[in-house]
């Protein structure tokens, strides 16, 4: 990745590149490689690459959903083919629309050209789109990210907190231990209202059991790591960065083991 250019309006995939990719429409792409990704709560994804860390790519409605796809190598025609099964009206459209999408990823660096077997199986089993919509990719730099992550997304607790260049006023975590003790871990599933608020984002949940921790103890401990949804207001932990509670902690134990076992050897000695 070497953008370097500040934020730039949303702008969606040109189709006028179809007629440039369509000549190769049996080239087999795949995400390049380096890349690393997050999903948001609303279905975009957030990109960034491990040798930049300074730029991010969002991918918003359709090209979000295309993209996940393009972690094992595809041709444009096995993709219009398997999304056009999903989306039968919209298959004129996702003709042109994936040619061109792939064009502009190629042209980003986003994907790379290469060789090997094409994969015939499909991670995404249905589109959930109240209406036809191919979305936006979005690029930002490092100078106008602070916009975006005050906005919406937490790019730099994801990607690139743990460089100590992006960093100022480094202080340690104390008493992680007793906070670390506070917090449940429960297993649980999801209620109807949490179901429903997945299907409104095209996500589908199970039955199946989960694990994780109750958002409303965190908040109490370690408020940093819950963030609120700006329209229902509930709850969600950064899990990511409750390691650095975890790491502590482990650590405070530690000292805590090794004093104990100062005090038995000494007792042993006298004995």
């Amino acid at each position: 990745m070497n953008k370097k250019t500040p934020a730039k309006a949303a702008s969606k995939p040109s189709a006028s590149k179809t007629s440039k990719s369509s000549k190769s429409s049996k080239t087999l792409y795949r995400q390049t490689e380096g890349f690393i990704s997050r999903v948001n709560q609303d279905g975009t994804v957030i990109l960034m690459h491990l040798s930049d860390v300074s730029s991010f790519f969002k991918l918003s409605k359709l090209t979000a959903i295309i993209w996940p796809e393009l972690r094992q190598i595809r041709t444009a025609d096995a993709l219009v083919a398997h999304f056009s099964k999903l989306m039968p009206k919209h298959a004129g459209q996702l003709a042109k629309d994936v040619p061109a999408v792939l064009q502009s990823w190629l042209d980003s660096k986003l994907v790379e050209v290469v060789d090997g077997k094409e994969s015939t199986d499909f991670d995404t089993k249905t589109v959930s789109m109240d209406k036809y919509d191919l979305g936006t990719v979005q690029s930002f730099d490092l100078d106008k990210i602070e916009t975006e992550v005050l906005n919406e997304s937490i790019y730099l607790d994801v990607f690139a907190g743990s460089d100590m260049r992006l960093k100022e006023d480094v202080t340690p975590v104390e008493g992680a231990l007793a906070k670390i003790s506070a917090l449940e871990g429960v297993h649980y599933k999801w209620n109807a209202t949490a179901r429903k608020a997945a299907a409104k984002r095209g996500v589908k949940t199970s039955a199946k059991r989960r694990t994780g921790l109750i958002a409303q103890q965190v908040l109490e401990q370690m408020p940093e790591l819950v963030r609120a949804d700006e329209k229902s207001g509930h709850l969600a932990v950064n899990y990511a960065k409750l390691n650095a509670y975890l790491v502590e902690a482990l650590k405070e134990l530690g000292r805590k083991v090794e004093t104990l076992e100062a005090r038995i050897e000494k007792i042993s000695r006298k004995s």
